[in-house]
């Protein structure tokens, strides 16, 4: 099974139309989305975790995951982020091959020590994993609602 776990301050769920046999774990009210992600983690069932932001609609299919040889995977397309890889460029973070969607295998989640309470703390766990093996992509397209606007912390630091 896959559990996919989406932290977000109102409990808010995104649009999911995914095929695959999967959970869902809903983690609001926890301040910092790296608590709240392992949390969500370490209350799932799955041996396959799914993490994803509460703005973010998935849509294909899960089936492979479970029979994979990879160990974690990323999404074959993420939709409506190339502002976010381009202004990540220009304050100098590489983030091709990262984004807010990823799914790993349990052990290995917990393996590399979670999620860290940083900023960038998706990019920091992408590199942790990268050490260990490369990533596949699984067969879902991920589509970000937010406006490119609201990504304070990009815009903030871009600022400087």
């Amino acid at each position: 099974m896959i559990s996919i776990i989406i932290a977000s301050r109102d409990g808010t769920i995104p649009s999911l139309s995914l095929d695959g046999n999967y959970e869902i774990i809903s983690v609001a009210g926890i301040k910092g989305v790296s608590r709240a992600r392992n949390l969500g983690a370490s209350q799932a069932s799955g041996n396959i975790l799914l993490f994803d932001d509460d703005d973010i609609d998935l849509c294909g299919s899960l089936n492979e995951l479970e029979y994979s040889p990879c160990n974690w995977w990323q999404p074959t397309y993420l939709n409506g982020t190339m502002d976010w890889y381009s202004t990540a460029s220009i304050i100098g973070i590489n983030m091709m091959g990262s984004g807010p969607v990823i799914a790993v295998r349990k052990d290995l989640f917990f393996q590399v020590g979670g999620y860290k309470n940083m900023p960038w703390e998706d990019v920091n766990l992408h590199l942790r994993l990268k050490k260990i093996s490369e990533p596949g992509t699984m067969n879902v397209i991920a589509t970000v609602k937010r406006p490119f606007e609201q990504l304070s912390y990009i815009r903030s630091n871009n600022a400087r």
